[in-house]
C-alpha cells in the first residue's frame, strides 16, 4: 500500500484528467477559502436554525455531527440540526417533504437526483449566495454534474471511483488467487467468482451483483456511455441485452447468490450486503466504500478495477462527484445554509474532520490539510484513484440529466424481473431504455 506522497500525486491528476479540483492555490482572500468559512448576508448575526439531511451509516452521523459542532463553534449564531437517514428511502422521503414544501435547508444529493430537483425549482442557483459560498475550487467539468439552465445548483463533497471491493482472505480460504486487475476480463471474472463460491462455505459467494453500480461502466466500456451530451439515452439495447445476460449467468452458475437472496440485499447498505457481512469475495461499488465494507466485514478489503478494460480498450471509469450539497429553494435562511456548505467543502477544519467519508475533497487546500492523515483506508482509495486516473478515459462522463433520477430504481426492478424469469434479457433492456427515456423526455 502506497502511502500519502503518492496521494500528493493524485491531486494534479485530479485536474489534468477529469478537472475535479481548480488548478493549484486558492486565494487565501477568497471569502471562503482558508480555514474558517465564508461569513457575510443577512443571517451574519442574527441566531437562526437550520436543518441538513444526509444518508449513511452510524460512523458518518458521528463524523458529520462532529463538523457540525465545528461549525457551531466558529458561527454561534447558527445552529445546526442534523437529520441523518438510511440511504433506503432517503429520496422517497426528500420528495415528499419537498412536495409539502417542508425540505431540510441543506440537502445532500447523489446522481441526477441535483439536476431534478433543479428543474423543479427547488433548490436555490448558487450564485445568489456566493457571497457565503465559494464554488471556484470546483472545475466546470464537475459543476456541469450540478448545472441547469445555466445556473448551480449544488457543489460535490467530493470524488471517487467506481471499484470492485474485494476481500482477500477469502480468496486465500477458497486457494484462488488475487487476480490482475490491470489485465481480466469478464469471463475472468465470472470464472474466478464461480471457484470462489465452489470452494466456499454454503452462504459464501465469488460475488456480489448491485446493478445500478455497474451498469454505467459495462456501458462506457463498450463506447456507449449512459448518457449522450445531449441528455438522451446513449446505451444500446445490446450492450444492456449482454449485460442483463451477463447478471443472469453469474447467478445461474453459482458465482452469485440465487435471485431470492440477491433481491433481499441489492438494496441494502453496505452492512447488511453480503460482503459487508464477509459472505461475497467481490462486491460493486465506489472506492470510498473501502473503510466502511471493511469495518462492517471486520476484514482487510482491497479495491480492484473493472474486469474488461484492455479487452473493450476503455476503462469505463472516471473520477465522479460523490455527492452534492444543495440548498432548498424555500429556505428562510439560505446565507445561513451557504455557509454550513462552504464550511463543509472549503474549511480545513471541516476537512480534517471528514476527510474522505463523502470522497476525496475537491478543495485543494484541503486536500493539502488532510494529505498526512489519511489512515490505511484512505492511502488504499488514493492509491486505487491514481491508478483509475493513469487510465482514465480521456472525457468525463456526459451528466445524468433531469429525468434520470429513476436509472437506479428502474436497474433494480429490471434486474429483479431478469433474475426471476420475468422478462427476457432483451425485453428487460428494451423496458429500460424506454422508461428512461420517457423520464427524461418528461423531465
Amino acid at each position: 500500500m502506497r502511502s500519502h506522497p503518492h496521494y500528493a500525486r493524485v491531486v494534479p491528476a485530479l485536474a489534468a484528467v477529469v478537472a475535479l479540483t481548480a488548478s493549484a492555490g486558492c486565494s487565501g482572500d477568497s471569502p471562503a477559502s482558508g480555514s474558517s468559512g465564508a461569513t457575510g448576508g443577512s443571517d451574519a448575526d442574527e441566531p437562526v436554525t437550520i436543518s441538513f439531511t444526509w444518508w449513511g451509516n452510524d460512523e458518518r452521523a458521528a463524523i458529520t455531527q462532529d463538523a457540525i459542532d465545528a461549525f457551531e463553534v466558529l458561527h454561534p449564531n447558527i445552529t445546526v440540526e442534523g437529520q441523518p437517514a438510511a440511504f433506503d428511502g432517503y429520496f422517497d422521503k426528500l420528495a415528499t417533504t419537498t412536495a409539502a414544501g417542508d425540505a431540510p435547508d441543506v440537502i445532500t444529493f447523489g446522481g441526477a437526483y441535483v439536476l431534478e430537483y433543479a428543474a423543479r425549482g427547488a433548490l436555490v442557483d448558487l450564485a445568489d449566495v456566493a457571497d457565503q459560498l465559494d464554488v471556484t475550487p470546483f472545475d466546470e467539468n464537475i459543476l456541469s454534474n450540478a448545472t441547469y439552465d445555466g445556473g448551480v445548483y449544488g457543489v460535490p463533497t467530493g470524488g471517487n471511483a467506481g471499484a470492485i471491493i474485494a476481500n482477500p482472505a477469502l480468496f486465500e480460504a477458497a486457494g484462488v488467487p488475487m487476480p490482475d486487475d490491470d489485465t481480466w476480463t469478464w469471463d475472468d471474472f465470472a470464472d474466478i467468482a464461480k471457484k470462489i463460491s465452489d470452494a466456499s462455505p454454503d452462504g459464501t459467494y465469488g460475488a456480489e451483483i448491485r446493478p445500478p453500480d455497474m451498469i454505467g461502466t459495462w456501458a462506457a466500456q463498450r463506447g456507449t456511455p449512459m448518457y449522450t451530451a445531449d441528455g438522451e439515452v446513449g446505451v444500446t439495447p445490446d450492450v444492456l441485452a449482454d449485460f442483463w445476460q451477463m447478471t443472469l449467468d453469474l447467478q445461474e452458475s453459482g458465482a452469485a447468490p440465487s435471485a431470492e437472496i440477491t433481491q433481499e440485499v441489492v438494496s441494502a447498505s453496505p452492512e447488511q450486503t453480503l460482503a459487508g457481512q464477509g459472505r461475497a469475495a467481490m462486491v460493486f461499488g465506489y472506492s470510498n466504500q473501502v473503510e466502511t465494507y471493511s469495518t462492517a466485514s471486520g476484514q482487510d478489503l482491497v479495491l480492484l478495477r473493472y474486469p474488461g478494460e484492455t479487452e473493450f480498450k476503455r476503462t469505463g471509469l472516471s473520477l465522479l462527484p460523490s455527492q452534492f450539497y444543495g440548498i432548498y429553494s424555500k429556505s428562510e435562511h439560505p446565507e445561513a445554509a451557504a455557509t454550513f456548505i462552504d464550511f463543509l467543502v472549503n474549511s480545513t477544519e471541516a476537512g480534517v474532520i471528514i476527510r474522505n467519508n463523502r470522497g476525496m475533497p475537491g478543495n485543494q487546500e484541503v486536500l493539502d490539510a488532510i494529505s498526512g492523515d489519511l489512515g490505511p483506508f484512505g492511502d488504499l482509495e488514493a492509491d486505487y484513484l491514481a491508478r483509475v486516473l493513469a487510465e482514465a478515459d480521456p472525457s468525463p462522463m456526459p451528466p445524468q440529466p433531469a429525468g434520470g433520477g429513476i436509472q437506479d430504481d428502474l436497474t433494480k426492478r429490471v434486474f429483479s424481473d431478469v433474475l426471476f424469469g420475468r422478462t427476457s434479457p432483451e425485453q428487460g433492456a428494451e423496458q429500460w431504455i424506454q422508461e428512461l427515456s420517457d423520464s427524461i423526455a418528461s423531465a
